[in-house]
């Protein structure tokens, strides 16, 4: 046996490892906070330079979850040092799906005094948590003809749900480049007492989604839009965050204009390229108009001249629309509806996108005219009769019927101005105008002959005067 003197050996301090107590527990809308009190025979407890979010772990429902935050709170009288760890909730809220238990547990290696001895991995505490709140999340999306996003949004709770209907507004969205704008419930797609999937739908920044709209978009509940019978609401949560991606270039309507028989607009195409100049010739329409209901009224637009090219890659173009009848008149006001069609692309072959641009409310006074091509008789080489209804806004009287209120053209330069031969009102207030045209010095040639209207020939007594605009055309054959 071999021995050693008492003063030969080394003073050594003998410590035991530091411990950690769960001392209190924080619950809040979105996190579950704890309280540790680490103890042990060094001063100070443990050494801060090895707390961090990876002390703790925190096992419940499904999930596996490391705090976000690790906070000194401070060291107390009783040789102890307390740390803060805050746990967040799986989507931002607590929610029916969350009850369950959840434990605590500190891990292996992670928290150690100053003389390096760590706290043991183990059990720290155990809870179980109950919540009543309901959820929802977005099933799927998709950007619908370059107008909206529709999203399948999916509200479940453990209990009966309040019924979400058309038009409320469930969702608020907003896109990396600051387009705010709510989204509300435009189908119900299905539904049982616990569980209900409906369509959202969120128009675009424009009219139409183009290649400046792509970003971010990130979709929020609005707050109480979701709830069930008891009254427990969801409150704002994130449901989606998605990537919108679009390369359709941007169409923007900079002026609207009318004369007597044309409404004329002025578009901007741009774009991150350049626009093709050759696609405003091509068989595909750019650009429509619609008018009023039941009157009904839908024409497509034609290119005036040729596009101009604007310094930032720009292209100016006008397009103008023909009236219904000779002229624009009194029942055709209302609002009207500017449609972009698919008919114009980038170098890139990019199409813009199709659907509404612009609306505007277009008011005229003119009394309606029309041409009633059953009524023409009297034929002859040298004479034709021709009848015209108008329908006025305000009270007409048969002596704002006059000679030359219409002229007609026809083959080899002819042009001859009608003669007013009688005129009589119906019992629902229209005027029958008829009008005699004379050859001239030689008979009518075969051909074509069009009707139009003068400007400002027939008044009624509003003020509002006839325009001037093709009423309609007859093929007189002789022989």
């Amino acid at each position: 046996m071999n021995a050693q003197h008492f003063d030969s050996l080394e003073a050594r301090l003998v410590c035991a490892a530091p411990t950690a107590t769960i001392e209190a527990v924080f619950v809040d809308g979105d996190s579950l906070a704890v309280r540790v009190a680490y103890r042990g025979d060094m001063v100070g407890g443990v050494d801060l330079e090895t707390i961090d979010i990876n002390d703790v772990h925190m096992q419940g429902p499904g999930s596996l979850t490391l705090p976000t935050v690790a906070r000194d709170a401070g060291f107390g009288i009783d040789n102890a040092r307390r740390i803060v760890y805050e746990f967040p909730s799986q989507l931002g809220f607590w929610d029916f799906t969350d009850n369950g238990t959840y434990v605590i547990r500190s891990r292996p290696d992670e928290v150690l005094d100053e003389s390096g001895e760590a706290v043991a991995a183990g059990l720290l505490a155990s809870y179980y948590l109950w919540f009543s709140t309901p959820t929802a999340a977005v099933i799927s999306s998709e950007v619908y003809a370059d107008r909206e996003w529709r999203i399948i949004l999916e509200a479940r709770d453990d209990g009966p749900l309040r019924a979400l209907r058309i038009g409320d507004t469930v969702l608020n969205v907003e896109s990396s480049r600051g387009f705010v704008v709510p989204g509300r419930v435009t189908r119900l797609v299905s539904s049982t007492p616990t569980t209900q999937r409906v369509e959202v739908t969120v128009p675009s920044p424009g009219r139409l989604f183009d290649y400046l709209d792509t970003a971010t978009y990130v979709a929020r509940t609005v707050a109480g839009a979701i709830a069930d019978a008891a009254g427990f609401q969801m409150p704002i949560a994130v449901v989606a965050s998605n990537y919108l991606w679009f390369t359709s270039p941007r169409v923007e309507l900079l002026a609207t204009r009318s004369t007597d028989d044309r409404v004329i607009i002025d578009l901007r195409y741009s774009d991150d390229t350049f626009i093709d100049p050759q696609s405003f010739y091509g068989l595909r329409p750019a650009v429509s108009l619609e008018g009023p209901r039941p009157r009904g009224f839908h024409t497509l637009g034609r290119l005036v001249g040729t596009p101009t090219e604007g310094s930032d890659r720009s292209m100016l173009a006008t397009f103008e629309f023909v009236s219904p009848g000779p002229y624009w008149s009194w029942q055709e006001t209302g609002r009207y509806t500017v449609f972009i069609l698919s008919g114009v692309n980038d170098i890139g072959g990019n199409y813009t996108g199709a659907g509404p641009v612009s609306e505007s409310w277009l008011w005229w006074n003119k009394p309606a005219a029309a041409l009633d091509e059953s009524a023409s008789s009297n034929v002859t080489t040298t004479e034709w009769s021709i009848e015209l209804t108008f329908r006025p806004r305000a009270t007409l009287t048969a002596s704002a019927f006059d000679n030359g209120d219409i002229r007609v053209q026809g083959p080899s330069g002819f042009t001859a101005p009608g003669t007013l031969v009688s005129v009589v009102m119906d019992a629902t207030g229209l005027w029958r105008a008829r009008y005699h045209i004379a050859s001239g010095d030689s008979e009518f040639a075969n051909g074509t002959y069009r009707v139009f209207t003068v400007a400002g020939n027939v008044r009624d007594a509003a003020g509002g005067v006839t325009g001037a605009g093709f009423a309609g055309s007859f093929y007189l054959w002789f022989r």
